[in-house]
């Protein structure tokens, strides 16, 4: 479908010209809506940028982002084997709502031909538009933020980059059938939005629960459909131009290991990143670090990992754990290459037969804790979701 009418093309002008002699840079290797539409069919990596940011609850700044972002992309070289186009901007609507539902379309357009979305620019409300692109295609998603905060608070007046996952997760009929945050940072969530996730079943990782090791959030990430990453959420000396940073965030080398289990993932058809001001950004350090991260995504991308289960998990190695309680044993896996984990829980039949097992992604940390007689936490909130 043509959807070239959606989109404004790229200002050149704005583009620094010293990516044009090297013919490996991204700049070169893209596909890109310059003077001509892209044929983004072709492609495996669909990109736009947003210039919107009348949905931010207090900070102008963040419609230039898209712009920066690309400038400082398109010097990077490409990973190889990559086949990208990018739509340029998605054109300005009079109405935000309409911006947003036009971002939905325009989402549910490629997501449909089997491409993967990068969205970069704009203010986080703009997820509802992804998100709702998504309930295109009629199947539950997992989501994921990485942000330092929850965005989870209802809003009185109208729907904010702070309030955008409360609309998300309010929506009837829903889509989504997990929600996660990574790098939340306990002295910005409060003990009312902590319970609500615990009601919800919701998962929640603080920084100083994956801090030691970022391979903690990779089951997070390995089946999710969308994840957004709010720059807020990477410390101020590594990105003074995000739009609410503080001093103890994510660091540079963290959310670039991050960005890569996410283009790692098995589903993740959608990655948003936003929540950069252009300007409070100093020397568009921000912008930088923001297009090392598109980087490290599309690298993580074309190297993802043929270790998916089998139906019968014959190419998996099996752990059994006996427990004592009320749970007798839990059933672990790990595939002898790439030494990723899984665990079996067993989810109650619609009919009430035998329980049917659920093969949920876990890290060797969850394997040591039921070592230990500890049930792990990704195992008692997957059975309760059911």
């Amino acid at each position: 479908m043509d959807i070239s009418f959606f989109f404004e093309p790229i200002d050149a002008s704005k583009l620094d010209s010293r990516y044009k002699p090297n013919p490996h840079a991204l700049g070169n290797v893209f596909d890109k809506f310059i003077t001509q539409f892209p044929d983004w069919a072709a492609a495996d990596l669909v990109i736009l940028g947003v210039c919107e940011d009348r949905g931010h609850a207090d900070q102008p700044g963040c419609v230039a982002s898209a712009h920066t972002i690309r400038d400082r992309l398109y010097q990077l070289s490409a990973p190889r084997a990559l086949k990208a186009a990018d739509l340029g901007n998605l054109a300005p609507k009079e109405d935000l709502e309409g911006y947003y539902e036009a971002l939905a379309f325009v989402t549910g357009t490629i997501l449909k031909a089997g491409k993967t979305l990068l969205v970069i620019g704009g203010t986080q409300d703009l997820a509802v538009g992804l998100y709702e692109g998504h309930q295109q295609l009629e199947r539950h998603i997992n989501m994921v933020c990485i942000d330092n905060y929850l965005d989870i608070w209802d809003s009185e007046v109208r729907l904010t980059n702070e309030s955008v996952n409360h609309r998300i997760i309010s929506m009837h009929p829903s889509c989504l059938d997990n929600f996660a945050v990574v790098a939340a940072q306990s002295y910005l969530v409060s003990e009312t939005e902590r319970e609500a996730m615990d009601i919800l079943q919701f998962e929640l990782l603080r920084l100083g629960d994956i801090r030691s090791d970022m391979r903690l959030a990779e089951p997070t990430l390995r089946l999710a459909d969308m994840v957004c990453f709010d720059m807020s959420a990477v410390r101020y000396a590594d990105a003074p131009g995000a739009s609410h940073p503080t001093p103890a965030g994510l660091t540079a080398e963290e959310v670039c290991q991050l960005a890569r289990f996410v283009g790692m993932g098995y589903r993740t058809n959608a990655f948003f990143l936003t929540e950069v001001n252009a300007k409070l950004d100093i020397r568009r350090q921000t912008a930088t670090l923001a297009a090392l991260i598109l980087w490290y995504f599309m690298e993580g991308w074309y190297n993802r990992l043929a270790d998916q289960p089998k139906a019968d998990r014959s190419n998996l190695q099996r752990y059994r754990v006996p427990m004592t309680g009320s749970v007798q044993e839990i059933v672990f896996y790990k595939h002898p290459e790439t030494h990723r984990w899984w665990m079996e829980v067993p989810l109650e039949s619609p009919g009430g037969g035998m329980p049917r097992p659920l093969l949920v992604p876990c890290a060797e940390a969850d394997y040591q804790r039921a070592q230990q007689d500890e049930i792990p936490e990704r195992w008692m909130r997957a059975q309760l979701r059911g």
